[in-house]
């Protein structure tokens, strides 16, 4: 059987989230990006919990920043970071929440190796039958509305998919295939949860 295995750097975590809380709410778009790259830059190894936003769709971040801002996503207060994030989104204008998007839309998608503690070939069957449909090929994704998701850092995969087994990521736009997600989410035990981010993340991107 294929391994994986990760080692959380959960001071590191905190660390950052600390700074990004006492950071002051920035004025100029430089500004905002630079706060945003305070959790969000494209050092693999140290943003556990903070995605790469480097060539993310514009349409999925569009919709996140305003899923935060409602505070339907994390179920707040479920955590610092999440708190934070809604604290950020609420306090950007709406032309600055879309020079945000646009400039990270434009960046380099960058591919992260950082994975988790899973078996990827457990993992294999249970993302082709469930997961694949929406996320592996780019028909799947425009049909469907799903981001790319095999660049992103291991652990952030598996919180992600914790969250939505457990209610704490719903949308202020409802639909059928994000529905879809939570449902499908709450039918594997922890450890196949792992086993798929560690598929997921034996993909090339």
């Amino acid at each position: 059987m294929k391994k994986s295995i990760f080692l959380p750097s959960l001071f590191g975590a905190l660390f950052i989230v600390a700074a990004c809380a006492q950071a002051p709410v920035p004025n100029t778009l430089d500004e905002i990006i630079g706060a945003c790259e305070g959790c969000h830059a494209t050092g693999f190894g140290t943003q556990a919990y903070a995605p790469s936003l480097n060539g993310m769709q514009n349409w999925y971040m569009e919709e996140q920043l305003h899923n935060f801002r409602a505070e339907t996503r994390g179920a707040s207060p479920s955590g610092e970071a999440v708190m934070e994030m809604a604290r950020q989104t609420k306090s950007l204008t709406e032309s600055e929440l879309s020079g945000v998007v646009d400039y990270y839309s434009h960046q380099k998608r960058l591919h992260s190796s950082e994975t988790v503690n899973g078996d990827s070939d457990n993992g294999k069957p249970l993302y082709e039958e469930n997961c694949a449909g929406c996320h592996a090929g780019w028909m799947g994704r425009r049909f469907t509305k799903s981001p790319y998701i095999t660049h992103l850092e291991g652990p952030y995969l598996l919180q992600q998919l914790q969250l939505f087994a457990s209610d704490k990521r719903s949308f202020v736009v409802d639909g059928k295939h994000k529905r879809r997600m939570t449902e499908v989410s709450k039918i594997f035990s922890p450890q196949e949860l792992s086993d798929i981010a560690a598929y997921i993340k034996s993909q090339p991107d």
